[in-house]
């Protein structure tokens, strides 16, 4: 992917971001993004940002853990619980 402001080619990185659910915050960990070498921009696919939010309802310790969630079918798995 080419950066939208400095026409960079972007490489593949991880961060952090936080989910609100119901009021509580969930930090999503490990989150797969883009980042720009030379502006520094970084960008999480909106899919990306839409499974973090449907995993962090199933959160109890207030930590999700990106690397922790299996795209399987139409659902989402997370260890050993169906998530869909």
């Amino acid at each position: 992917m080419i950066c939208d402001v400095c026409k960079t080619e972007m490489n593949d990185a991880t961060t952090e971001m936080e989910v609100s659910i119901k009021g509580k915050m969930i930090k999503v960990i490990n989150v797969p993004s883009l980042i720009c070498p030379q502006c520094k921009k970084l960008v999480v696919e909106s899919l990306v940002e839409k499974v973090a939010q449907k995993c962090a309802k199933h959160c109890k310790d207030g930590i999700l853990d990106y690397n922790d969630v299996k795209l399987l079918g139409f659902g989402f798995e997370k260890g050993k619980g169906q998530l869909s």
